[in-house]
Formats: structure tokens, C-alpha cells, sequence
């Protein structure tokens, strides 16, 4: 079974030029997580967090689901990983 081999999670703080939208958001904080598989396949994803703040928590996060639920395991369906990952923040959101 396929697994990732490689799992990298880094923030990326993307300062707007002015103030924008209703509440006035100045930066947005990306989180990108780029992995590798064992067949040598590599993917991209990311998500965000609006106001230039809080991207710190959201990486750490990334991180740590990274490290219990995806690196050098066994890849289920993506489906399947989702709800394991969801389901380890209980009622954290």
C-alpha cells in the first residue's frame, strides 16, 4: 500500500495592499502542506486563515495531524482520512 513519505507544512503570511472587505482584512495566513508519496508522487494543498492572524495554530495543527495520522502510514481512501483527522479534534472544531 501506498504511503507518504514526505510531509512538509509551512505558512505563508500575504500581506494585502489596503484594508478589504466589510471587516477591513489586511493579511491572510496560507498554510501549504506539500506531500510526497512512496511511488514518488508529490501534491499540494493549503487553506487559510483571513485577518493575518492565527496562521501559527492552524500550522501547528497541520502539523500534528500530519505527524499521527499521515506520515509513513499506510494512505487510505481520502475520504476515509478526512474523517479520521476530523474526528481527532472531537469538539475542537
Amino acid at each position: 500500500m501506498t504511503s507518504i513519505d514526505r510531509a512538509e507544512a509551512s505558512l505563508i503570511r500575504y500581506r494585502l495592499d489596503r484594508p478589504v472587505g466589510g471587516s477591513g482584512v489586511a493579511a491572510i495566513d496560507v498554510v501549504v502542506v506539500e506531500l510526497t508519496d512512496s511511488d514518488g508522487a508529490q501534491s499540494l494543498g493549503f487553506t487559510y486563515a483571513v485577518g493575518g492572524i492565527g496562521g501559527e495554530v492552524v500550522l501547528a495543527a497541520a502539523r500534528v495531524q500530519i505527524q499521527s495520522f499521515v506520515l509513513n502510514q499506510p494512505l487510505p481512501p481520502p475520504p476515509a482520512l478526512w474523517r479520521k483527522v476530523a474526528g481527532s479534534f472531537n469538539r475542537t472544531g
